[in-house]
């Protein structure tokens, strides 16, 4: 087939701390040109991440009524628990409990401790993401998904978490797994248009 011999090899395995990068042509409306950072990744148990790239148009005090009143944005983190509200971090030792997922960067799971210390302004709200829901995936099916060349899987940092673009975030992610990759972000979303 064509588009397999467009699309370069992959070597990386999909890892708790490592970014998804869905298929250009992959049309599943959630997960349609997203990067996703795994939190969690097991092939017995399944795996789980937060997509990176589809800010909502409310703020977090809209959906949290118990929140301190402030300009944090949210995001769709995926489609399953879509009435739970998850946090992403870099501020070390907010919370014992905090999961570390990859260098410096912690899944957050105290959320009373973290909104006394933004109310107290003692947060620099630029270290912390929201995620209104998450993206799951049951046993086996994210290795699947990756023998159908659904994803990519790249290295993540805290530049991808805390991007200040998202809605340019595939293509650049995609352009930086190297130059075999560069021609894949420049495919048109419709193959149809090219």
């Amino acid at each position: 087939m064509l588009m397999s011999k467009l699309k370069p090899a992959n070597k990386l395995r999909p890892k708790k701390g490592r970014l998804l990068i869905s298929d250009p042509f992959l049309d599943d409306p959630f997960f349609k040109r997203s990067v996703i950072i795994l939190t969690e990744f097991s092939k017995d148990m399944g795996s789980m991440g937060f997509i990176l790239n589809r800010p909502l148009d409310f703020k977090l005090d809209e959906v949290m009524d118990d929140f301190p009143n402030t300009d944090c944005t949210i995001s769709l983190g995926g489609p399953v628990e879509k009435d739970n509200i998850f946090f992403l971090h870099t501020i070390k030792g907010l919370a014992d409990d905090d999961i570390e997922i990859a260098k410096g960067i912690y899944w957050g799971t105290n959320f009373a401790t973290l909104k006394l210390l933004i109310a107290e302004e003692q947060v620099d709200l630029s270290l912390v993401r929201f995620f209104l829901g998450y993206a799951g995936w049951q046993t086996n099916q994210l290795e699947e998904e990756m023998k159908e060349e659904s994803w990519f899987v790249s290295e993540a940092n805290k530049k991808h978490i805390f991007s200040d673009n998202p809605h340019e975030m595939w293509k650049t992610t995609v352009q930086e797994m190297g130059k075999e990759f560069v021609h894949m972000a420049n495919f048109p979303e419709d193959p149809n248009m090219n």
